[in-house]
């Protein structure tokens, strides 16, 4: 692997820095440490840094949404008395691809387009949402954008009763380069997550975002994917686009498996 003891000073740091702060926690892990002997263990470092980056940027969003929710601007139901405030959320700098409010009936509003001419009433997620459940990380196609996304709502209530929903799509492609920005994996590395469909939701290979590895045409990644899908963290290998050793972890409130690994050979359409 190449560089891979720097790539595990960094993933140490980055793994710091997602942590509180502890008294007895103080420096990454020492490179000398690592060796050829211990590259699962190198993975799951990596895998963790990696992971965490994740699920704090999603977190964050629903800690955010909460917040929007109960504001006074949101529990008017009104969009004229409540798109000021959304819009400045947008521009917060999370890069989200949309920043909207749901009606009850699906009818909603953009900060980028004001009221849609299509419905959210038909997204899968939609009655759980107005049942008063939280949406994480739910991948899907934006209607505002057209975009491979990732929504997270939150309710509006009022008395008790859901009156409404606030949400965003976050753009899978525009996470997933601003993770292997901040990872600097080697060419010879690669990351992915997967939501609880078994879709990409997540993938340094961009192009492959959305995709069901069941329809890539290897027999071993679809078996791969099965124990991955099955068990909470775990090692698989397979061959599909050379040969991969690959660390995996369920991890956050969206329930997505996330893995790093490593390839060997050439990587080969199959």
């Amino acid at each position: 692997m190449k560089s891979l003891k720097t790539i595990i000073v960094g993933a140490g740091m980055i793994l710091l820095a997602c942590l509180p702060a502890r008294a007895d926690v103080t420096a990454a892990p020492d490179s000398a440490n690592f060796g050829g002997a211990m590259e699962v263990q190198e993975l799951k470092l990596i895998l963790n840094a990696y992971s965490m980056l994740a699920v704090e940027q999603m977190s964050a969003i629903q800690r955010e949404l909460r917040l929007l929710a109960v504001t006074k601007e949101v529990q008017t139901e009104d969009w004229d008395s409540m798109k000021g405030l959304m819009s400045e959320y947008s521009r917060s700098g999370a890069n989200f691809a949309a920043v909207w409010y749901a009606r009850p009936d699906g009818t909603y509003y953009t900060v980028e387009n004001g009221l849609m001419r299509v419905k959210l009433s038909d997204r899968d997620y939609f009655p759980s949402l107005m049942s008063g459940k939280e949406v994480a990380g739910e991948v899907l196609i934006s209607k505002s954008t057209g975009k491979r996304s990732a929504a997270f709502a939150v309710p509006v209530k009022k008395g008790g009763k859901v009156v409404g929903a606030v949400g965003v799509t976050m753009s899978l492609e525009d996470m997933s380069k601003a993770i292997d920005e901040t990872l600097l994996l080697p060419p010879d590395m690669l990351f992915y997550a997967l939501d609880t469909k078994g879709q990409v939701s997540l993938h340094r290979d961009t192009r492959l975002l959305l995709v069901f590895p069941s329809d890539l045409g290897s027999k071993t990644l679809d078996t791969a994917i099965a124990e991955m899908l099955s068990k909470p963290e775990g090692v698989v290998k397979y061959k599909f686009r050379g040969d991969k050793t690959v660390v995996f972890k369920r991890m956050g409130p969206e329930g997505w498996t996330y893995a790093v690994g490593v390839i060997s050979g050439p990587e080969t359409d199959k």
